[in-house]
């Protein structure tokens, strides 16, 4: 019997456990939305209804409810006049928001790409709180290609960014968050494409690693005509589209992989891979439709998970302010028990729920050291929760 500790001392056992959701249950709520055709782009869309944008002549940018106070487009004209001056191009370092500096082209020109690392710098200058946003540089270089000039670019993701509807977010803006986002598709990945964490746990490489770059499919990794689909499904429905799509590379990945699984060294690099080659596999439509015929949980569960996820974080010792972070894990290279072999655990330790799997596990329980009674089991993990049992017959199994 083993019991997943709360503190971050380490132990010699595996970590385990098993969670179930709710049948799903479709949320669509309508946000109206309006786009120009792009600029500063080195092609023209000759017809937006070739990727699913509904252009609408009476608005101007994206409108989802917020409860927060949004810059105006005048605002960005003084952020501009104060971090450039009269400079046409930036040579200002990218954001700290940012994970890596990369801005993804989409298409862009060289103005195009200093207007978006303008729109950028002027975002991070405005919101100060925010410190940890890696998918920030896709949405605002999608969202130029339909704005009439930089500063309504700048409103429109602004007004992403205020939006506080907590059932119906849209962008993770500090590490806590994007860090329990991450799990959370984690654990919807674990119930929706269970036969993908056995390939990769079996491989001895690291699940949430793998599932740590879950938002990077598709505001990266897609091809620009699949991207914009998306995110035309995304302004309409928030975040939760974004697991769906997610789910749904994933669940094509697994047919691909599963033929091949020998040869792949890295799997998070072959599924970069696969996600920038996806028009091989399916189309926009394809992916979506298939996105949404995938079963998960409500909006309501999935905020609950997510923060109990974020709590989890927390007492990991993972703070609001923190930019940066690693969250340590168990490690299987050091692993003994007499039960299960390092193999056996991680494909187990694959099975639980993130929030669980933060923590290193404590040995309660062998039958070899107290003995057969029930009454000795049952004292011995009294006042312990999550705990897991494991079995292993006279014939190994």
């Amino acid at each position: 019997m083993i019991h997943v500790s709360r503190t971050p001392e380490f132990s010699n056992f595996g970590n385990m456990n098993m969670i179930s959701y709710a049948s799903p249950e479709q949320d669509v709520n309508s946000i109206s939305t309006g786009r120009r055709p792009r600029s500063h782009s080195y092609n023209n869309i000759v017809d937006s209804k070739n990727y699913g944008l509904q252009v609408q002549k009476e608005e101007t940018t994206v409108r989802p409810r917020s409860r927060a106070v949004t810059p105006e487009r005048d605002v960005y004209y003084d952020l501009t006049k104060k971090l450039f001056g009269d400079q046409k191009v930036s040579n200002h370092p990218v954001p700290e928001y940012m994970e890596d500096g990369e801005i993804p082209r989409y298409c862009l020109n060289k103005a195009g790409m200093n207007s978006v690392k303008k729109i950028l710098l002027c975002l991070g200058n405005y919101f100060a709180d925010m410190s940890y946003c890696p998918i920030l540089p896709a949405l605002v270089s999608l969202l130029l290609h339909f704005s009439e000039d930089e500063a309504e670019c700048f409103h429109s993701v602004s007004r992403l960014i205020c939006y506080k509807d907590p059932n119906k977010r849209y962008i993770d803006q500090t590490f806590l968050t994007y860090h329990a986002s991450c799990m959370t598709f984690g654990d919807l990945a674990n119930r929706c494409c269970r036969g993908i964490r056995k390939l990769i746990a079996s491989s001895h490489q690291n699940l949430f690693e793998f599932y740590s770059d879950w938002i990077m499919w598709i505001f990266a990794d897609l091809p620009f005509t699949y991207a914009i689909r998306v995110l035309d499904v995304y302004l309409l429905e928030g975040f939760k589209v974004l697991f769906r799509v997610a789910l749904a590379l994933l669940d094509l990945y697994k047919v691909s992989v599963s033929s091949r699984v020998a040869d792949v060294e890295d799997f998070k690099t072959d599924m970069k891979r696969f996600v920038q080659s996806v028009a091989r596999h399916c189309t926009a439509e394809q992916l979506l439709e298939r996105a949404f015929q995938i079963p998960i949980a409500t909006r309501h569960e999935l905020n609950l998970l997510f923060n109990a996820n974020k709590n989890a974080l927390m007492q990991k010792g993972v703070s609001t302010q923190q930019k940066r972070n690693t969250v340590e894990t168990v490690d299987f290279n050091n692993f003994s028990s007499r039960v299960a072999t390092g193999t056996e655990m991680r494909v187990i330790w694959a099975w639980i729920p993130e929030r669980f799997a933060l923590f290193s596990p404590v040995l309660l329980f062998h039958i070899e050291d107290h003995g057969r009674g029930l009454s000795s089991l049952y004292s011995h993990v009294e006042g312990h929760e999550p705990v897991v049992l494991i079995v292993k017959t006279m014939d190994e199994e």
